[in-house]
Order: C-alpha cells, then structure tokens, then sequence
C-alpha cells in the first residue's frame, strides 16, 4: 500500500486483511512475477518518491490519483535476483540496527566514564592535591580556606565604599563529606564577583516582551547556546542597541557562567572570549565570580560532576509541574 496523497509515497506491507481509504493505493503483485518484498522496498526508493512528486496534481495537497499511479515505472529483475536484493538488504538492515544499538549502549557508557571523570575531579582524585604535591617536595601551599579567608578580605576592603557590609553567611559543613586536605565548603555567595550583580536572572514580564524580538542586533542568549558545558553559538533573538541599553544589567561578558534555568535544569557553561555584546534571556541565570576565586571553567565540573551540587540543584526544582529554577 502506498499514501497518495499528502505524504506521497509512504510505504506499508500488510500481512493481514484491512481495508484503506482513498489516501491510500493498492498495489498487488503476482507472486510468481514479483515479490512482495521487493516491490515494498522499491517503492521505498528515492527515484520512487521523485516520480510520485513529479506525477502529483498541483493542488495544496498533493495528490497522485489511481490513473496516473497506474503509469508507475517499475524494474523487474528476474525472481532468483530479486530474492537475493530483498535478503540483502535485509542483512544490512540488520545490521545497521545492530551499530545503532551498540552507539547507543557506547552513548550511555561514554556518558557514565565523562560522569565518573567529573566526580573523580570534584572529589579531588583526578589529579594528585596540592596537599599532596606540596608534602612531596617539602613545601608550604595555600589551603583553600586560608583562600577563602583572604576573598572574604578582599569582599570588605572593596565594600568599603558600597555602604554598610553583610558578611556572607558561614556554611555549616558538619554533616557533609569529608574533602581532600586543604579543599573546603563554601557558599556561592562568597566567590562571587564585587564588581558588577554575582548572580543575576534574566529578564522577565514586561522587561523585554515577544514584540520586541528582531532578526538582527544585539543577541539575546538562551538555553539553546549550552550544551554539555560548552557554549553554542548562534541566536534566534535579536533585540536593538536601544533596547540592549535599558536590559544592561542582563550583560554576558566573557568567563561569566550560564545556567539554564528553566526546561533542562542545570546545564551550565562559559562565556567565550569574543562574544560581543549580548544580552541573557529570562531562561539563563548569570553567575559573575571573583577573579582569583574559583575559576569559571571548574564551577561547570561542579554543576556537572559534583552529587552534593546536583543534589542540591534537584532539590531547588521540586514541586513545581516545570523546573525551573
């Protein structure tokens, strides 16, 4: 059987009674001139599908109706050949679906070594610690909670001139897993940048509205720029320097973190040098650190590769019918 009209050339090869509609041709073949294996791979064919196209009425569907469908060209080999092309191709079907399933199972398993590699580095057994390197060659290292206390220095001497300080909230760390020497917990909050909002969503509601949107200006990035933890260029979504101007607080400048937000919770990577001017839409969530803190690239491994973080992530999008965050 073979649709006419619409989808032309869409092809099915029943083996038991039904009935069809007028979409729908008939094609029988005698069995002791054509197999109906072949006919049904042949029709399968792209010279086929060419034909149909070109034989079809001019109409807004298309449609080859029963006299023309009956002008069909059809190559007859002899019986003996034709069973030898419907059992090749058969076996190689058979085994195309056997390399899509083992690139599949090679997917999953690639996926679950990058997993492994990503927790084996946010757990600190990647690489050898500094701990480590610094007690094999007999030297004295920063520890990352006397890091930790020279940013926080850093946080007050530059709030100085921003009105009163709110020291950032100590993290109770009793309870969690036991870290490397030398590693430590510590709030987003205290890597953040000083210089400009650490941690911004994008704009939503009536900052900036469907109508607004143009073919080209300055970009507005979405979730479709990430992708496991790389950034993808491109934009569907334009908006004017005017408009970029009233949303510049939505700003991605390079080694800014995005984060998508809503839809595929999680998913995270950095702004490349040589972006341009950009702008974050209301689905991404920026998150500017410190320089001299952590470095932009490893805060991905985190997002990516670190349970205690996943886990918290996942608990910041329960209870609603969408995640978000």
């Amino acid at each position: 059987m073979v649709s006419c009209i619409g989808n032309l050339g869409k092809i099915g090869l029943n083996k038991i009674p039904v009935a069809f509609n007028q979409q729908i041709n008939s094609v029988i073949f005698p069995k002791d001139e054509i197999i109906p294996k072949y006919g049904f791979y042949y029709f399968q064919s792209l010279e086929i599908k060419k034909w149909l196209n070109a034989i079809a009425s001019a109409t807004t569907i298309s449609i080859v109706n029963k006299s023309k469908f009956e002008t069909t060209p059809i190559l007859l080999p002899p019986l003996p050949e034709q069973r030898a092309i419907v059992s090749k191709i058969e076996q190689l079907f058979s085994d195309l679906d056997n390399g899509i399933d083992n690139f599949k199972k090679a997917q999953v398993q690639l996926k679950l070594y990058r997993q492994s590699v990503l927790n084996a580095a946010c757990e600190g057994k990647l690489v050898p610690t500094e701990a480590e390197l610094a007690h094999a060659e007999g030297r004295d290292y920063e520890a990352a909670d006397v890091l930790l206390e020279r940013i926080l220095e850093e946080r007050r001497e530059k709030w100085n001139c921003k009105g009163k300080y709110k020291e950032p909230e100590v993290l109770d760390s009793s309870g969690l897993a036991e870290l490397p020497e030398g590693w430590c917990y510590t709030h987003i909050e205290t890597l953040l940048s000083t210089n400009r909002t650490g941690i911004k969503t994008g704009p939503f509601g009536s900052l900036l509205k469907k109508h607004e949107h143009i073919i080209e200006g300055i970009t507005v990035l979405g979730i479709e720029n990430i992708k496991t933890m790389k950034f993808i260029a491109g934009s569907k979504i334009h908006i004017t320097k005017e408009k970029s101007t009233q949303l510049s607080g939505y700003d991605a400048l390079p080694d800014d973190v995005l984060i998508s937000r809503s839809g595929t919770v999680g998913e995270v990577c950095v702004v490349p040098e040589g972006l341009g001017e950009s702008r974050i839409s209301t689905n991404l969530m920026r998150v500017s650190l410190a320089p001299n803190g952590m470095l932009p690239i490893f805060f991905t491994f985190l997002f990516n590769g670190s349970p205690y973080v996943l886990d918290q992530v996942t608990d910041l999008c329960k209870g609603s019918t969408r995640q978000i965050v």
